[in-house]
C-alpha cells in the first residue's frame, strides 16, 4: 500500500509538471546560529595521509553545521572509506571494520539549482549518454506510465518515446524537481568539481553523516547531491586512495581509516 501511495504522488508530481508552468515546493535558506560557523577548515587525518576540506558554510549551512557538529563529537574517527571508485570518487561517513555505523541523523538537501544554472540547461543537453541520468529520466516515466515490466515497456515503446521526446526540452532542473528534489533558493551552490565534497544519499532529502570526495568532475550530479566542502590541501591523497584495489562493489581490500578530523578556522 505505502508503495502505492508513493507512486501515485510521484504521478501527480509529473502531472503537475507538464503543465505549462508547473508549481514545485522550494525552501528557504537555513539560518546558522553557532559557534561552529567560525570553523573555515576540517582537517581530516586518514592512514592514507592528511586530506584538508574548506567548509562552505555559505552553499550549506545547516550540512556544515551537521558535519561539524559529528566532528565535535569526534564520530568520524574509526570510520573507514567503504566504498572507491576509479576515476569517480572515494566516500566515507557510514561504516567501521565492523558494520555500518547508524547515525540516525536524516537532513534536507541544501541545493540551488537556479546558482547552478540547471534552469537553464535541457535535458537532452545534460544527457549527451550518460547513463545515471538516463536512469533518472527511464524511473520518471516508468512511474508515470505505470510500467513495471520489459514486456510492459516493449508494449508501450511509442508512449515511452513521446514522453521522451518532451522530457528531453525540459530544463535538468524540472526534471530533478519532478523526481522530487526539493530545491533551496538564495543559496550559493558549489557544483560537484574534481575536489568537491558532496552528501552521499538514497534520494531526496536522505542525507546522514556519508560523504564523497570527487576525484573528476561530475557535471551530471549537479542538482542531486548537497556539496558542502572543497580539498583545500590533499587531493593527491584523495587520488590515491581512489586508485587502491577493491572488490566488484568497491569496497577496498586493504583498510582506510579515518584516523582523526580536526575544525580548523584558518
Amino acid at each position: 500500500m505505502k508503495l502505492k501511495i508513493t507512486a501515485i504522488l510521484i504521478l501527480l508530481t509529473f502531472i503537475a509538471a507538464c503543465k505549462s508552468e508547473p508549481s514545485f515546493l522550494t525552501r528557504k535558506p537555513v539560518k546558522v546560529n553557532s559557534p561552529l560557523i567560525q570553523y573555515r577548515f576540517a582537517r581530516i587525518q586518514t592512514s592514507m595521509g592528511e586530506i584538508k576540506l574548506e567548509l562552505h558554510w555559505a552553499a550549506a549551512p545547516n550540512t556544515c553545521l551537521n558535519f561539524a557538529t559529528m566532528v565535535n563529537k569526534k564520530y568520524f574517527e574509526g570510520i573507514i572509506f567503504h566504498r572507491v571508485i576509479k576515476d569517480f570518487m572515494i566516500q566515507t561517513g557510514g561504516y567501521t571494520e565492523t558494520g555500518y555505523k547508524n547515525s540516525g541523523i536524516k537532513l534536507n538537501d541544501e541545493i540551488d539549482a537556479d546558482s547552478l544554472g540547471l534552469n537553464r540547461i535541457d535535458v537532452d543537453s545534460a544527457y549527451r549518454g550518460r547513463k545515471i541520468l538516463k536512469k533518472d529520466i527511464d524511473r520518471m516515466i516508468g512511474v508515470a506510465l505505470n510500467i513495471k515490466t520489459r514486456a510492459e515497456a516493449a508494449a508501450n515503446r511509442g508512449k515511452i518515446r513521446d514522453f521522451e521526446e518532451k522530457v528531453m526540452n525540459w530544463s535538468v532542473k524540472k526534471l530533478f524537481q519532478t523526481l522530487g528534489i526539493v530545491y533551496t533558493k538564495g543559496l550559493p551552490s558549489k557544483k560537484a568539481l574534481r575536489g568537491s565534497v558532496a552528501m552521499a544519499n538514497r534520494g531526496p532529502d536522505t542525507n546522514g553523516t556519508q560523504f564523497f570526495i570527487n576525484v573528476v568532475n561530475t557535471p551530471w550530479l549537479n542538482g542531486k547531491h548537497t556539496v558542502f566542502a572543497s580539498v583545500a590541501q590533499g587531493l593527491d591523497i584523495a587520488d590515491n586512495i581512489s586508485r587502491v584495489n577493491t572488490s566488484k562493489k568497491g569496497k577496498p581490500k586493504k583498510t582506510i581509516t579515518i584516523i582523526s578530523i580536526e575544525l580548523l578556522r584558518n
